[in-house]
């Protein structure tokens, strides 16, 4: 369900505040020569809006290819869910490995 930005942010907004996250972790597309495309400077300002509005720490986790390998396991209207879950997992199993 598209909601826009305003309606993005309301809504993570919510869920932070009802869940009481500690914090965000945003996709970033970051292509395979490693640089930001225009879309990763969008989501890092975006980002900025959500920090300044939730007072959380904002934290970035490379998106690359999630859609793709979301798109081969799950139902079309579950791929944005099923890549969102992909880059926390990604963003998890690196915290994992520097507390070790």
């Amino acid at each position: 369900m598209p909601y826009g930005i305003a309606g993005s942010l309301n809504k993570i907004i919510s869920l932070a505040k009802k869940e009481k996250v500690g914090k965000i972790v945003i996709g970033l597309p970051i292509g395979f020569s490693g640089r930001e495309s225009a879309q990763a400077l969008k989501t890092r300002k975006f980002a900025e809006e959500v920090k300044k509005k939730v007072k959380l720490p904002i934290e970035f986790e490379n998106e690359i290819l999630t859609t793709k390998i979301a798109s081969v396991s799950s139902a079309k209207d579950k791929v944005d869910a099923a890549s969102a879950a992909i880059i926390l997992q990604s963003y998890l199993d690196k915290q994992s490995v520097t507390s070790n």
